[in-house]
């Protein structure tokens, strides 16, 4: 299973000293997870409408992110609360048990980008991945965004989504894949340092949500 994020087109050279530009690049923000939307509503990036003079950088007060912090205004209804659980770990490893899933906080999300995920209207909540066996896409410590759904069974599985799962009394976050040979459903690591963990063994298992979104703090 080749899980390595789709290759970039090259960005154009600007023939002197090899710099690229990025705005003409084919992707601007590669580690979004395969298959689902970017946290961003698309369009030209802020240098591109400068350079044509429909925005001036001074005067760009209303540049909103797709997470924001603090309320925004009262007139604004782009945004969406969502509630963080921060002390809840899914593990990207050999799996995590919670004992507490008090709510923390609130994450502000734009509404357009919740809805295009299927996570608006409060349904989802914002929890934070541990380990390292879904890296490149989910780094050790990156945010969550969880859809939960308590009506969710192994027959409502998407090959190839990504989901947080209750497995035998831990909790982790994998994407699900079918076993060539046996024809059942695993969870499957993004590093394949990791092997599959049978998800139709007897053991307890439980889906917890689709994971919809991940972000991660650079550097």
């Amino acid at each position: 299973m080749d899980v390595a994020p789709a290759q970039r087109k090259a960005a154009p050279s600007s023939g002197s000293g090899g710099l690229v530009d990025i705005d003409a690049a084919a992707d601007e923000f590669p580690m979004r997870i395969p298959g689902l939307p970017p946290p961003w509503e698309g369009g030209k990036t802020t240098k591109q409408m400068e350079r044509e003079g429909s925005l001036k950088l001074s005067l760009a007060d209303s540049i909103i992110a797709n997470v924001a912090a603090g309320d925004p205004p009262a007139a604004n209804d782009r945004f969406e609360k969502v509630p963080e659980l921060a002390d809840v770990r899914l593990s990207a490893g050999d799996g995590i048990e919670n004992h507490a899933e008090d709510q923390t906080g609130m994450i502000q999300f734009r509404r357009s980008f919740l809805r295009s995920v299927g996570a608006d209207g409060g349904r989802a909540r914002v929890v934070y991945a541990k380990g390292d066996s879904m890296e490149p896409v989910i780094r050790d410590g990156a945010a969550l965004l969880v859809v939960p759904d308590e009506g969710l069974t192994l027959c409502d599985l998407a090959a190839g989504g990504i989901y947080a799962i209750n497995y035998d009394g831990k909790m982790i976050v994998k994407a699900v894949a079918k076993d060539r040979l046996t024809g059942r459903w695993v969870a499957r690591s993004f590093n394949d340092r990791y092997q599959d963990v049978p998800l139709e063994n007897g053991a307890p298992v439980r889906v917890l949500g689709r994971v919809v979104w991940a972000g991660v703090r650079l550097g």
